[in-house]
């Protein structure tokens, strides 16, 4: 559990950080553009985002598998495979961006030909960039792997300045210049990392590819290539469809809720991801159950404040982020904030079922996931219901999809959550639920909503039991012991 704590707290503090500059970038580009601009933006980067995921076959989750489960000249054999593979479908998919460009922008019809033929340089660069930070988190780099992402944010939020200026003026392929610079700035750092450590890729050892090591590269690799790429083209298709029914300041409506709800949260389940998944792969089945259980127990004492304050002042966290002309996403914001309370429950299982080997259902409830989505969204649009509306799909989808991963993971493991945890689950959702209900007309933060934040932290604190209290405590002594022979 403390050494769960001391990973997720790194990344997690990383990951803050690295949220922290991206706003600013955000903010700027919000500012000087507007709607208008921040919809452009979401559209080319979920395109870009797409490409990617095809270039990769989504095999960053494989890789890390691999990378953690083999050692010696399994594991290089294997880093020279995957190098390969990701070489050869980027060529492919950086070609079809500038062969397509023109029928990408006739399809979505508010963007020109030639910033989709631009798109593909990013592309290319986003794909390397994966690849190396994926090896990072596969050795269990992990504040290496954050430094590199942060310093990619940072060099961001400087040039969002003089992109949103180029853009304010209609020109679009400012946005190009600023992935492109991220992409690079992360992609040096992270080669610099990797030299350092001496964990680069013998080029002097032949083969470079091999049958074995793709076959194990693929096994999970095809279906998280799917998934991925069902999920990237859903979202990229959901907001080409609110730019054609409703304009695209709509997307830009929609891209601020799904940012500030789904994604942002979805990064901090992340930084418990850079500990979990490899982790998880080396373990045994008992070992499993044991951080299944602590994992369960930590995300549910971070995510419930979090989400409920976030609930609370939701009215500052748009206007702070964005400005006061994007308070059109408040409705489908909150309802994205009681999505998120499932969505962390939800992603501590699909984790065991990826390291158990579940490709099958883990591939098909994914697909329908996202089908239902999008279906979702298109009849929205098509009766002219409330944008409101797409957030309650979201959040019923996640309801099938935690009950689901459930029933999956209880037939191959004998996980058993204490009655503790599961009033601690209950009463926090319970908490959101109550937030969300008394804040959901608010245009402005209403102060007297505070001690709904403190039963929430109080309900932090059910989820510990005894022996991790005791844990706390020989940790920290041991910490101030050592801090005192120091001064000493």
């Amino acid at each position: 559990m403390l050494e769960l704590i001391v990973a997720a707290f790194k990344t997690g503090s990383a990951t803050v950080a690295n949220l922290l500059v991206t706003a600013i970038t955000v903010k700027i580009i919000a500012m000087f553009t507007g709607p208008v601009g921040v919809g452009a933006w979401s559209l080319l980067r979920q395109c870009q985002q797409s490409a990617v995921t095809i270039g990769t076959c989504s095999g960053a989750v494989s890789f890390i598998r691999g990378i953690s489960q083999l050692s010696g000249k399994e594991r290089s054999q294997f880093m020279r495979t995957v190098a390969v593979t990701y070489l050869l479908l980027g060529g492919c998919v950086t070609l079809g961006m500038i062969l397509l460009s023109a029928r990408l922008a006739l399809w979505i019809g508010t963007l020109n030909a030639h910033i989709f033929a631009l798109l593909a340089v990013p592309v290319a660069i986003s794909i390397f960039r994966d690849y190396l930070i994926a090896l990072l988190n596969g050795m269990r780099a992990i504040g290496r792997l954050a430094l590199a992402q942060i310093l990619g944010a940072v060099v961001a939020a400087l040039t969002a300045y003089p992109v949103a200026s180029l853009v304010s003026q209609g020109d679009f392929s400012g946005f190009i210049l600023l992935m492109l610079a991220v992409g690079l700035v992360s992609s040096i750092a992270a080669i610099y990392f990797i030299w350092r450590a001496d964990w680069g890729l013998d080029l002097a050892v032949r083969p470079y590819w091999t049958m074995d090591s793709f076959r194990r590269f693929a096994r999970l690799a095809g279906t998280m290539a799917v998934i991925g790429v069902v999920a990237s083209l859903t979202l990229f298709a959901a907001r080409v469809l609110i730019a054609r029914y409703r304009g695209i300041n709509e997307a830009g409506y929609f891209d601020v809720a799904w940012s500030l709800g789904l994604t942002y949260v979805g990064l901090i389940l992340n930084a418990f991801g850079t500990y979990y998944l490899p982790k998880l792969s080396s373990m045994a089945d008992k070992e499993q159950v044991e951080l299944i259980q602590h994992v369960g127990k930590l995300t549910i004492m971070a995510m419930t404040p979090l989400i409920v304050l976030m609930t609370i002042i939701k009215p500052w966290i748009i206007s702070m982020f964005y400005s006061t002309e994007f308070m059109p996403a408040l409705g489908i914001f909150q309802l994205l904030l009681v999505a998120d309370y499932l969505k962390m429950s939800t992603w501590v299982f699909s984790i065991v079922v990826v390291v158990r080997g579940l490709e099958k259902p883990f591939l098909i409830g994914n697909v329908l996931w996202d089908l239902s989505l999008l279906f979702g969204v298109w009849l929205t649009l098509y009766i002219d219901l409330p944008s409101n509306v797409i957030g309650l799909v979201i959040v019923v989808l996640n309801c099938c999809g935690l009950f689901g991963y459930n029933r999956l993971i209880s037939k191959t493991l004998p996980i058993h959550f204490s009655p503790r945890l599961w009033f601690a689950w209950g009463a926090g959702l319970l908490c959101v639920l109550g937030a969300t209900a008394l804040a959901w007309n608010g245009t402005k933060v209403d102060f007297s909503l505070y001690w709904i934040l403190i039963v929430s932290c109080l309900i932090s604190g059910i989820c510990l039991n005894e022996a991790d209290f005791a844990a706390m405590r020989l940790f920290f002594s041991r910490k101030w012991k050592d801090k005192r022979k120091q001064v000493s």
